[in-house]
């Protein structure tokens, strides 16, 4: 059964878009193309909500606009805010409520000044640990983490050995899904879980990343090497 409801919006004095629909992650990047290109002059804010993990994308080129846009599609706090530049844990922040909001809201203002447009806004998972599979052709290695939130060993995070044998299994099962659709043989996969279900997420994909977790650049070039030399095998 399909459940109506009225929503009040708030902004009387703008044209508001909504719709429902199967998004790709360039949706609201190509709304934003379309709208603007049909009226250059337009003054243009959206946000868009992703199911799993729960993510909101916000763009346009007018800061009230997407202000506006991004605080009617934000989730109750607390969640995670991501600058679209960030690396190795950086440009990410934890929102407990409506001062952390304002701080980051202030950080990516002073970005967005330089040039550094885009962020998102995605579900705050409260569990200590997560997971990172780096995917080196057949290899499989997988590093659990735990610390602060960030978990990012150059941040707040540090390896322990695997907290659930069970989960590790699921997170594997669930990249070699992955990797079958996709065909990426050399990435960073990260993965989160939810508390209540053990339920695992995509969180990330890294194509570039560090070399800490496989012990430095000479262990990863063995392992690139040992996969280079299996795929020509393979393709001889």
């Amino acid at each position: 059964m399909v459940r109506l409801e009225v929503i009040d919006f708030g902004t009387p004095d703008y044209e508001v878009i909504i719709g429902q629909g199967n998004f790709t992650i360039k949706t609201i990047e190509d709304l934003y193309d379309v709208i603007y290109s049909s009226a250059p002059g337009i003054r243009f804010g959206a946000a868009m909500n992703e199911a799993k993990p729960k993510v909101v994308r916000v763009t346009g080129n007018d800061e009230e606009l997407r202000r506006r846009a991004a605080e009617m599609a934000l989730p109750d706090p607390p969640f995670v805010v991501k600058g679209n530049h960030g690396h190795e844990g950086r440009e990410v922040f934890l929102i407990r409520g409506p001062a952390d909001w304002q701080e980051a809201l202030s950080r990516l203002r002073k970005w967005e000044a330089s040039g550094r447009f885009g962020f998102l806004v995605q579900e705050y998972l409260p569990w200590e640990y997560d997971l990172r599979v780096v995917i080196i052709g057949r290899r499989r290695l997988p590093f659990w983490r735990k610390g602060g939130f960030r978990r990012n060993l150059v941040q707040e995070g540090r390896l322990v050995p695997c907290p659930v044998p069970e989960l590790e299994a699921r997170a594997l099962e669930l990249v070699e899904e992955l990797i079958e659709k996709t065909g990426f043989d050399l990435v960073a996969v990260d993965l989160l879980f939810r508390p209540q279900t053990g339920e695992a997420l995509l969180n990330e994909l890294n194509f570039v990343f560090g070399l800490r977790l496989l012990g430095g650049e000479e262990r990863f070039r063995i392992y690139l090497a040992e996969a280079v030399e299996e795929f020509l095998r393979a393709k001889a």
